[in-house]
């Protein structure tokens, strides 16, 4: 159900109340919008536990949406909290993302994009990818989706999520269709995130409106209101106030527009302050929490009291965590567009999704299937729903279409390496004759070039599994180290073809194994032979990396390089030891060799300044979380390299270093800022940006 602002929503069990509590006052719980300040929210649930109030109904924008459909699910705030620690929330946001390589070619987040949907390339709806964010939201909702089934009245609690229509401006609230999909039209920070588009109405986050949703649920005709604000405290600008702050003040001030000035009686407001946290502190899920529940406690306490003495009966239940089960699935998923019709592509969405369940099952069930979907990246949006029919359970998802075609830009720059673009074009075909996926690109560096292609029926950069074949050509130029500041650059030009697998192992891991031919030509030597080469891959609280290739020909060789890190969590700082190891054998050219230096292997040093056949390091860093995405980190490092090429003149025994500085993750970045010494007392500061690749 879509209804422009307060009057539009009109739900019988929301604004009607069951004969047997017809006569007794109903309230409703009102989370506002705040970006990362609205984890604050699943304190306030904690309080509200802890006085064993449940609502009538949960009204929610944007973040606020996010976290009530969750709640109003059955959910308990222990296991919101939880889920909502678990999200990476910097890829979900847009300011990381997961890259699977191959082997030298690797294709970074871009920084610019254009699509095409027919024979025009334009921006798109928004600067930010969401797939990522709609795969997590769609993941979390499952168990509300399969409650719901279509209608948020059937939820235990009744629910309401409050978007914006961006033509006329008005509050929208969903009722109706998919929880997951209202949640992201709420969630939908506009010009960030692409629209959505619901009933023929195109939705942006509901804060643009009614970030603080209180009209919809006096129209809804509660008796009593609990809202709870989680924004910023208005800053007051004064003749001397920056551009900067007048301007993000003056959009805080027309976000707050549609919120209600003045209270009425049986209604409570509580506005949280959480000082010292700001709307982009996404991964302060645990502190931010608790810091809104110590605040909040004692309100909830009165507003507690207020309604006992209303007269206001409770509901006798309290969110919990049970599992709740459908029916046993029909054979087959129904994959559909925003028509109804049968989307395109549905029998390789099927293949890939995989069987669905044969006896009575959970929603969560289908989690693995969804997220091999995504990983496959056939369609941009999946929306699951579930519908119950005598003992039966249809399983539907709605999708919507990929663009045809993605040009794809980024760049970075170092202080040390200088600067680099790299341009993608994806062409996703409609005919079995070729791969469903094509990719053509190249990049520039000041120390080389490399232009690539590949095929595959599904995407490889979400780590799904696929088969692949690939090929690149292209130079690298080695830097040859004789002191400090002191090189000479040697080239090697490179050819490759590959085919190959890719399969994920679980646990954040992706491996892949291809086959075919590499030619090379650098300094004295030249071959062309077979090749066989792994990469594997693994990202989380443990990072690991592996890729090593033999080469057969008339010059054989081999290279391996091995790399792991462990994050071990330690208020207020995450702990993160790492080591390294690169092995060449003495035929293998200089493009192959493993190498040292730079902020992230030894500080003090430029980048692969230290280069040999062999190489160790190990690293000891401690990483600070600032808010806003500002990291601080240090860290005490220690390499060894053997047979050394470039920096001959250090001994074959272990350097020591270390470094300081802050990592900032923002869209066109991650931007860096270090400064290492090593051993011997040679220095750097190095500025980074953007993506290596």
């Amino acid at each position: 159900m879509l209804a422009p602002g307060a009057p539009g929503l009109a739900s019988p069990a929301v604004t009607t109340a069951p004969d047997s509590a017809s006569a007794h006052p109903r309230w409703a719980l009102v989370l506002s919008g705040g970006s990362g300040r609205g984890l604050a929210h699943v304190g306030v649930l904690r309080a509200l536990e802890e006085e064993g109030l449940v609502p009538d109904a949960v009204f929610g924008t944007s973040m606020g949406s996010a976290v009530g459909a969750l709640y109003a699910s059955g959910r308990s705030s222990a296991s919101i909290q939880r889920s909502l620690r678990a999200i990476d929330w910097d890829e979900a946001f847009g300011t990381t993302e997961r890259t699977f390589g191959w082997r030298n070619v690797v294709q970074p987040r871009p920084w610019l994009t254009f699509e095409s949907h027919g024979t025009e390339l334009h921006f798109p709806p928004g600067l930010i990818e969401p797939a990522n964010l709609e795969y997590q939201l769609t993941r979390l909702m499952l168990d509300a989706e399969a409650r719901a089934g279509g209608d948020f009245d059937r939820l235990p609690i009744p629910f309401r999520a409050v978007a914006s229509d961006l033509n006329t401006l008005e509050a929208v609230t969903l009722a109706e269709g998919s929880v997951a999909e209202a949640v992201r039209a709420s969630i939908g920070i506009p010009v960030l995130f692409p629209p959505i588009e619901l009933g023929g109405r195109v939705l942006v986050d509901g804060g643009s409106v009614a970030n603080l949703p209180i009209a919809p649920a006096r129209e809804a005709g509660f008796d009593h209101l609990l809202a709870i604000d989680v924004t910023p405290p208005q800053t007051r600008l004064t003749d001397r106030s920056s551009a900067l702050t007048i301007g993000l003040t003056l959009i805080d001030r027309l976000n707050r527009r549609g919120q209600v000035g003045r209270l009425r009686a049986g209604e409570q407001s509580i506005h949280l302050k959480l000082a010292g946290f700001s709307s982009a502190d996404f991964s302060a899920t645990d502190r931010i929490s608790d810091a809104a529940y110590l605040e909040c406690r004692a309100a909830i306490r009165t507003f507690a009291d207020s309604l006992r003495a209303a007269g206001v009966i409770p509901r006798g239940r309290a969110p919990g965590d049970s599992t709740f089960r459908l029916p046993p699935a029909r054979p087959v998923a129904s994959w559909l567009d925003s028509s109804g019709q049968p989307a395109r592509g549905a029998h390789a969405a099927g293949r890939l999704f995989g069987d669905l369940p044969a006896d009575s099952f959970a929603a969560a069930t289908i989690a693995p299937g969804l997220m091999r979907v995504y990983r496959g990246d056939l369609y941009a949006s999946v929306w699951p729903g579930f519908r119950v029919r005598d003992d039966s359970t249809d399983v539907s998802f709605v999708t919507r279409p990929n663009a045809a075609a993605e040009l794809a830009l980024a760049a970075g720059y170092e202080t040390d390496r200088k600067g680099r673009v790299i341009a993608t074009l994806t062409l996703r075909t409609a005919t079995s004759l070729l791969p469903r996926r094509i990719v053509v690109g190249g990049s520039a560096r000041n120390l080389g070039w490399r232009v690539f292609a590949a095929g595959s029926p599904y995407a490889l950069l979400r780590g799904g599994p696929s088969t692949f074949v690939r090929a690149s050509v292209g130079e690298t130029q080695t830097r040859i180290f004789t002191g400090e500041d002191r090189w000479t650059e040697e080239s090697t030009h490179r050819f490759e073809g590959f085919a190959g697998v890719q399969k994920p192992l679980g646990q954040g891991t992706v491996v892949q194994v291809g086959a075919g031919i590499v030619q090379f030509e650098g300094g004295d030597a030249s071959s062309t032979g077979g090749a066989a080469a792994i990469v594997i891959d693994g990202t989380g609280r443990f990072t690991r990396h592996l890729d090593a290739i033999a080469v057969a020909g008339a010059t054989r060789y081999g290279a391996v390089n091995l790399l792991a890190a462990l994050d071990l969590p330690t208020r207020p700082c995450t702990v993160r030891p790492l080591v390294s190891f690169g092995l060449a054998a003495d035929q293998a050219p200089l493009d192959e060799l493993p190498a040292l230096g730079g902020p992230g292997s030894l500080g003090g040093l430029r980048a692969g300044e230290w280069l040999g056949r062999r190489a160790f390091g190990a690293e000891l860093r401690i990483l600070r979380e600032l808010g806003g995405g500002l990291e601080m980190h240090v860290a005490g490092q220690v390499g060894r390299v053997d047979q050394a090429v470039g920096r001959a003149d250090f001994a074959a025994r272990p350097r020591f270093a270390g470094v300081v500085g802050f990592r900032a993750r923002v869209p066109f970045g991650p931007i860096g800022l270090d400064a290492g010494l090593t051993e011997g007392g040679q220095s750097r500061i190095d500025f980074a940006l953007g993506p290596n690749f």
